[in-house]
């Protein structure tokens, strides 16, 4: 990711967290259709990921923002399929989200009541077959960017889980730094610095999702549109996310 100009680039990641946090709890239950409503909700956590992930890089914890930017992509993905879904694509998601709940329900000996048009457990599906779910939809509703699931599938969900967010040999010699041919200490390795390409990535994800959100919902998209100019005057952040 290029973040050239990222004193303003910033400004304007900072800007799309103040107006989304302004701007969702506006749109009601009892107002908006299911999908935008849910589709909604998605994006005001997406939101709060973003914000989580720029302290991080901001705060001198960038090794490890990539596990918060990891959970911002999958309900990305998710929120995007709500948005998009039909009544029963919505159903057989909230199937496979009570399928996983009850595997948690039943380990700790609680139980839940479910209300009568709640649709029966049904095996979740995994990140990979919802990005690839979605890039079809996408081929139909925005064909120039149907691949970006698939690509931040690879780049984001895969890439982050070796490097940041699960604990495996690669993640832990990050913190392992060579000394000489036989000696080593321990260390972030730099592993710390120009990780602003995290908040970058975060940012230009979320802005797509919030346009298309809010243009789907018939709002005023004019200050989405000045910070979009902000974090991308060339409005090549979509390509830039398919070339890295």
């Amino acid at each position: 990711m290029k973040t050239e100009d990222w004193e303003r680039q910033h400004q304007a990641i900072k800007d799309l967290v103040v107006y989304l946090d302004e701007a969702l709890p506006k749109i009601t239950a009892n107002k908006a259709p299911g999908s935008i409503f849910t589709a909604a909700a998605a994006l005001y956590r997406c939101n709060r990921y973003l914000r989580a992930i720029d302290d991080a890089v901001s705060g001198g914890t960038g090794d490890i923002a990539g596990g918060n930017l990891r959970t911002l992509y999958e309900t990305w993905v998710l929120g995007h399929l709500l948005l998009l879904s039909t009544f029963d694509e919505a159903r057989d998601i909230w199937g496979g989200t009570r399928h996983s709940a009850e595997k948690v329900v039943k380990a700790i000996g609680a139980e839940v009541e479910y209300p009568d048009e709640a649709p029966e457990a049904a095996k979740d599906k995994g990140a990979e077959e919802r990005a690839k779910a979605l890039g079809k939809k996408l081929e139909t509703d925005d064909p120039e960017n149907a691949s970006m699931p698939t690509h931040c599938y690879d780049f984001v969900f895969r890439s982050e889980s070796l490097l940041s967010s699960h604990a495996n040999l690669t993640a832990i010699m990050q913190y392992a730094r060579p000394v000489g041919e036989t000696d080593g200490i321990i260390g972030l390795s730099g592993k710390n610095e120009g990780c602003e390409w995290r908040t970058l990535l975060a940012g230009y994800i979320t802005m797509y999702f919030a346009l298309r959100l809010f243009k789907k919902a018939g709002l005023d998209t004019t200050r989405l549109d000045e910070i979009e100019k902000m974090l991308d005057p060339d409005s090549n952040g979509l390509s830039q996310i398919e070339e890295t």
